[in-house]
């Protein structure tokens, strides 16, 4: 499909996830050493709605953590 689709079309589109819905508490993790998923997973945080979201990422190694958490109120 990718070959097929190679840019963000109505086949993607259909597939995209409304974050603007998730309304749950969320703790999110993300880490520095992750270039394909960091960018996402920090959007992901931005756009939830939820009142009670937490962000912790990790520095240098995925098990060394950077305590940078930040709590939305």
């Amino acid at each position: 499909m990718r070959e097929e689709h190679p840019l963000l079309d109505e086949l993607w589109k259909i597939r995209e996830v409304d974050l603007s819905a998730i309304d749950v508490p969320a703790f999110i993790v993300a880490d520095w050493g992750n270039d394909l998923h960091t960018r996402g997973t920090l959007e992901a945080w931005k756009r939830i709605s939820s009142k009670e979201k937490w962000l912790e990422v990790h520095g240098r190694k995925k098990w060394v953590p950077l305590r940078i958490t930040y709590r939305l109120i």
